[in-house]
């Protein structure tokens, strides 16, 4: 449930916007894709939850046509379930009051996971997608797997300090967020916080009043700003949280969203959103 100052966090513009970013079907649309998809239900829900709003019939409607066997497509026209697809409805489901509690979905998940052998048989995206919906389905992975996914993530710590998609691949601050979201997940949380080199990776990303992909690059947005303050608030580091929130606030939009461009997106929106709240929540303390 949201408390009162999570539902201010999303005016009427904010929703106006949402409302608008649908289907003529009525099933949620980003603005730069064709036909709906399970990632935009996923951050249309998001932002009506976070105005204390219930999850829509349609939104549910348009999860359950995704739905594939034990897991769920991307889109209504995916023939094949993926690992993000499920992850988004099973997101959807949760934040609907409707949590997914199935067993053949773990298993699902497991198995696209890991190989006959135990080990892992995907990148660094489809473990964040797999682990993710693992955590909604409040499975417990055995103590191998748990290793395989820590070795996994050692291999793909950079030199600099954070965290590449590969190995020898450098790092940036959305995997850095995957692989730290990923720690904590495994209790290794304590000896993420204990890493001086990756405080100051993280804090390298942010220059200029933006959070840039990497210490060493030019690229930034939205998504980087609300993956590199979610950084900073899991390791507790001094961080500028006023600067954050009017970084966020500058880039909302006419259509009552937030973008770079000049059309708002639903994922733009919502990570805007959520560097006003942690802003917010850090300012308070």
């Amino acid at each position: 449930m949201t408390n009162q100052r999570e539902r201010d966090l999303v005016d009427g513009e904010v929703l106006a916007f949402v409302r608008t970013a649908e289907s003529a079907e009525g099933y949620p649309l980003e603005s730069s894709d064709r036909i709906p998809s399970l990632q935009a239900a996923r951050f249309a829900s998001e932002l009506t939850n976070l105005a204390g709003l219930p999850v829509s019939a349609r939104t549910l409607a348009f999860v359950a046509q995704c739905r594939r066997g034990e897991a769920f497509a991307f889109e209504r026209e995916g023939d094949l379930p993926t690992l993000p697809g499920t992850y988004y409805a099973l997101r959807v489901l949760t934040l609907a009051g409707k949590p997914w509690r199935e067993p053949a979905t773990t298993r699902w998940i497991t198995e696209r996971l890991f190989d006959d052998r135990g080990r892992l048989a995907v990148g660094m995206d489809e473990l964040f997608y797999g682990a993710r919906a693992l955590m909604l389905l409040e499975a417990d992975l055995p103590q191998p797997a748990r290793k395989e996914i820590l070795e996994f993530l050692r291999a793909r710590r950079s030199p600099e300090g954070g965290y590449g998609p590969d190995r020898g691949e450098p790092a940036d601050i959305q995997r850095t967020y995957c692989a730290i979201s990923l720690r904590g997940w495994l209790h290794d949380g304590a000896r993420v916080e204990e890493d001086e080199g990756l405080a100051e990776w993280i804090v390298g990303c942010h220059r200029d009043g933006r959070m840039h992909l990497s210490p060493s690059s030019g690229e930034w947005s939205l998504g980087t700003a609300a993956s590199g303050h979610r950084c900073a608030d899991v390791l507790g580091l001094a961080w500028p949280w006023n600067e954050a929130r009017e970084f966020a606030e500058s880039h909302r939009r006419e259509d009552g969203g937030f973008g770079l461009g000049a059309a708002s997106t639903l994922w733009e929106t919502y990570c805007g959103l959520r560097t006003i709240q942690l802003a917010d929540e850090h300012n308070r303390l």
